[in-house]
């Protein structure tokens, strides 16, 4: 009804308008834009179906507020997580990372030394799980993880250089090997983005200890230079001609030719 009325009075004031002696156009044209108005003012605004199906601002961010907790990892979950995981299951060792990825990468580096340092050469096994983890995470702040395994600050074996430089490589030897070995390979990682880590691998080229044979000093060498080709240059410069090192990359440069 109340559409038919306003269709009635727009006809009328058309017709006013066009009629002889009607009012301007402008007159008629106003007249119809009261009469719209009015109308439209006199008839009380319903909410769409979209509308109502909207929810307001709190009550979308109420469930958010309400599901906000503290997600900071203790140490004890640290523990519990490295044990839990799979680490011969690819998706296990991604959900890992993505873990510690989410925390504060000083703490969890924090966690990984102070781990290591519990461990020692009390528990193989969970030694092994440590370091395995620490290089699926790939994290900078793990620099002093890594610079203890190099220089085995925290030595896996009571009896590691004798066992690296035996005539015949047993197991343990492989272990401490592979410890040496991934330690130099995440420090020239790092050493892209921290000098720090280059200086540690510079150190064990040129002044190794006892337990860095020549291998791993060569795999110092070409992580480093890798990452600063200036650097390693300095290093073949600086080896003295009867340097088992030395040697063994002049050796290499000739088999390459």
């Amino acid at each position: 009804m109340k559409i038919f009325g306003l269709v009635s009075i727009l006809a009328l004031a058309v017709w006013f308008m066009l009629s002889p002696g009607s009012e301007s156009t402008d007159s008629a044209a106003e007249m119809s834009a009261e009469v719209a108005k009015d109308s439209q003012a006199s008839s009380p605004r319903t909410n769409s179906a979209s509308d109502r199906s909207k929810p307001t601002l709190s009550a979308r961010t109420a469930p958010v507020a309400a599901a906000t907790k503290d997600l900071t990892m203790s140490e004890g979950d640290f523990i519990s997580a490295l044990r839990e995981t799979n680490l011969e299951s690819v998706i296990a060792v991604n959900d890992l990372v993505q873990k510690l990825r989410a925390q504060d990468p000083l703490r969890v580096a924090k966690f990984f030394s102070a781990r290591l340092s519990a461990i020692g050469d009390s528990n193989s096994a969970e030694r092994g799980r440590l370091f395995q983890s620490a290089n699926a995470l790939q994290s900078d702040a793990l620099l002093p993880f890594w610079q203890d395994l190099a220089i085995r600050k925290t030595p896996a074996y009571p009896n590691e250089s004798a066992l690296i430089h035996a005539a015949e490589p047993t197991l343990d030897s492989r272990v401490v090997m592979s410890e040496m070995s991934m330690a130099v390979r995440n420090l020239g990682l790092i050493s892209y983005r921290d000098p720090a880590a280059g200086e540690i691998l510079k150190s064990i080229a040129l002044r190794p200890l006892d337990i860095h044979n020549t291998i791993i000093r060569q795999y110092a060498y070409e992580a480093l230079k890798e990452s600063d080709q200036v650097a390693g240059m300095q290093i073949v410069r600086a080896l003295k001609k009867d340097d088992p090192l030395k040697k063994r990359l002049v050796s290499d440069a000739r088999s390459t030719k």
